[in-house]
């Protein structure tokens, strides 16, 4: 095999890699808002679930575009993924005891967002 092809293979690896886990990040994220939603039927706490879990991407977007573009892009994903995964994990348990308090619903979509940022920045290199 050529290195053309191993370069080929290398990049369609990550490629879908991160699009599978882009989908299924976004995935979680709309049935979490909707599920807050439907737990307090309230509008006020959907547009809330929906504000944080897009301001960090805000927030962080002057600044950590920065500092990503001088580290390898390999380990930021990695590191961002496998933090998202914690994060889901970890809320899994707290959701598997019972119903989990709107504010850990809150917390955990800002959270996830922070590491959705780092994953889904575009690089320049």
């Amino acid at each position: 095999m050529n290195s053309d092809m191993r370069w080929r293979r290398k990049f369609l690896t990550i490629a879908v890699g991160q699009t599978v886990s882009l989908v299924g990040s976004s995935a979680v994220q709309f049935a979490m808002i909707w599920w807050m939603a439907k737990e307090t039927a309230s509008p006020m706490m959907m547009s809330m679930a929906g504000l944080v879990a897009f301001l960090p991407q805000l927030i962080l977007g002057p600044f950590a575009g920065v500092w990503i573009d001088r580290m390898r892009r390999k380990y930021v994903v990695i590191a961002a993924d496998l933090f998202i995964g914690l994060v889901a994990a970890g809320f899994a348990v707290f959701f598997a005891a019972g119903s989990p308090p709107v504010w850990t619903v809150c917390l955990v979509l800002g959270i996830r967002a922070v590491g959705r940022y780092f994953t889904r920045r575009r690089y320049r290199r």
